[in-house]
């Protein structure tokens, strides 16, 4: 007899199915003691097969990648109270065996060894490191600093207050560099130093440093290889993650600026200079590149300037297996205006993609949130949809409810990309594991 036990399909977020072996002896005469194929039984031995399902863990690990710039010095008042009501809108069932790793991480990569266009800028910013603390001044989160470079819970701990100190990391202030990199610092955040993927500078055509990764370095434990990868940008700015870092130096350079003190806009600088910045299919690519052959284990969510109008209008319902979704037509939303960089009267500046009032003073036009064309950003949410991963759009001028004048920020979108991350799949997990129990036969 010769027969293998059945292997069933693979799914993000297995539950092992044990297979019993029973052996009995037939007495055969004459029977040869070779197995009839290379690993499976002896003659006269037969297979008798049970299945046990055992549930391990489903595993999250959160990312949050939040603009720590001057810009948003009026958006970190509110962010962390946003971001804690968005974590805690989720459905986490307290029934499923949940295994979460998050962290926040800074936009900040610094400029290199020198003078800058902008401030806040140091050589290195945050290099891809995840915060173990606030960077404001929150006092709700005062002595909420810890060893380790990420948060984690598991299946019986305390998540609500777990929660609440990843809003407080989420805090990071407001006097990181002006030419903010979300995409270049999730990326070195997240990649192993042994991938070949480097985070190298250079300037005038000269190589200034190629640094690996901080995944496995001074991020090490956080991404797991089966986990569900969410990652959730947070700016006000598009990226101007650089190949080139003398876009960012203050002197005689190949880009001219525009500039103007004492208030430069260094995003309208970063616009002049598209051709500086590194192409979005490196983010793309590098992303995919953290789930190999396994993109639906991917969610990408960006909350950036995007006018919430242009959003809703280009947007629409979709039901996949009785699950109705919202999507968003990424081409037709880019082809708006309101998504492409324009210049103000001062040439300076660029005109926003879209404002939201001041929840304190809302009346006050001149004491709102502009946000600016996150044209990148949506970009690389565009490529790793095509490729297969979940993404999920949102902008930062939403308010929670503008008729009732409560302007405080809402992240809806966020708890709406990792509702599914979280939520068991239907039907309950479908990976099968073979593994042989052996019974004596005079059981």
């Amino acid at each position: 007899m010769a027969c293998r036990p059945p292997v069933g399909p693979r799914s993000a977020f297995p539950a092992i199915v044990a297979t019993s072996l029973v052996l009995a002896s037939f007495g055969l005469v004459g029977c040869s003691d070779s197995p009839p194929f290379e690993g499976g039984p002896a003659c006269g031995v037969s297979i008798v097969t049970h299945t046990v399902s055992i549930s391990l863990p489903r595993m999250v690990d959160l990312l949050l990648v939040v603009d720590d710039s001057a810009s948003m010095a009026g958006q970190q008042t509110t962010l962390r109270a946003a971001v804690l009501h968005a974590l805690q809108a989720v459905e986490w069932s307290e029934d499923d065996a949940l295994s979460l790793h998050l962290g926040v991480v800074r936009s900040d990569l610094g400029v290199g060894e020198v003078a800058s266009l902008s401030g806040g800028c140091t050589s290195w910013g945050a290099d891809g490191r995840m915060q173990r603390a606030q960077f404001g001044d929150d006092p709700a989160c005062d002595g909420f600093a810890d060893a380790q470079p990420f948060l984690s819970s598991e299946r019986g701990d305390n998540l609500a207050l777990i929660l609440e100190r990843l809003a407080c990391r989420a805090n990071t202030g407001a006097d990181g560099c002006g030419f903010e990199q979300p995409l270049e610092a999730a990326l070195k955040a997240l990649t192993p130093s042994t991938s070949d993927l480097r985070f190298r500078r250079e300037r005038n055509g000269a190589i200034e440093s190629d640094s690996p990764g901080q995944g496995d370095r001074g991020n090490a434990g956080f991404l797991r290889p089966a986990s569900e990868l969410v990652i959730v940008f947070l700016t006000d700015e598009d990226d101007c993650s650089a190949a080139d870092y003398d876009l960012y130096a203050d002197g005689d350079t190949d880009y001219p600026t525009v500039l103007t003190e004492p208030v430069p806009d260094p995003n309208a600088h970063c616009v002049a200079h598209a051709n500086a910045q590194k192409p979005v299919e490196r983010y793309v690519d590098g992303f995919l590149a953290l789930r190999p052959n396994s993109p639906e284990l991917l969610t990408v969510v960006v909350v950036a300037g995007i006018s919430p109008d242009l959003l809703e209008a280009n947007s629409f319902e979709e039901s996949t297996n009785g699950v109705v979704s919202l999507r968003t037509d990424h081409a037709a939303l880019l082809a708006e205006s309101g998504m492409s960089a324009q210049p103000s009267d001062d040439p300076a500046f660029l005109l926003p993609a879209c404002t939201r009032p001041d929840p304190a003073d809302p009346l006050n036009a001149a004491a709102g949130f502009p946000a600016y064309p996150a044209r990148r950003l949506v970009q690389v949410v565009q490529g790793l949809e095509e490729r297969g991963a979940n993404v999920q759009l949102g902008s930062i001028c939403s308010p929670v409810d503008a008729e009732a004048a409560d302007y405080t920020l809402n992240l809806r979108s966020v708890t709406a990309a990792l509702s599914p991350a979280i939520a068991p799949d239907e039907g309950g997990p479908g990976f099968e594991l073979p593994r042989p129990m052996l019974r004596d036969s005079s059981d």
